[in-house]
């Protein structure tokens, strides 16, 4: 686990949020190879499913100009795009956090907890 996503799980156990790490879908699958592709944290917020993915630097550009590297930044890209269409194909609220919104992860978190919760009661 990232330290990121260190961070993102002892804040949804300090807020009482019932989660699942790495939670995978029947019909989330890599675009890569048709694997079941997993999700960083599946959250219950009140009855409501959510999804938090936490990431690194590694979702924005490749770790150096190797073809491996290149080939391994475009697994990660378009991993994280199946996961973007499937929340808006079911309709489940996705929260995407930057690496660099590390210092602002709990005020993030608690907006999207209220958002999705507030979105359930039509508020």
């Amino acid at each position: 686990m990232s330290k990121g996503e260190d961070l993102v799980n002892s804040i949804l156990i300090r807020k009482k949020i019932s989660f699942v790490r790495e939670k995978i879908f029947k019909d989330l699958k890599s675009p890569n190879d048709s694997s079941f592709l997993p999700v960083d944290f599946a959250l219950d917020i009140g009855g409501s499913q959510a999804i938090v993915e936490y990431n690194g630097s590694q979702h924005y550009a490749p770790i150096n100009k190797t073809p491996e590297a290149m080939d391994a930044w475009n697994r990660v890209s378009k991993n994280g795009q199946a996961r973007i269409l499937y929340c808006k194909q079911y309709n489940v609220p996705l929260l995407v956090i930057h690496y660099g919104d590390f210092e602002r992860v709990e005020e993030i978190l608690e907006k999207f907890i209220l958002d999705v919760k507030d979105s359930k009661t039509g508020t």
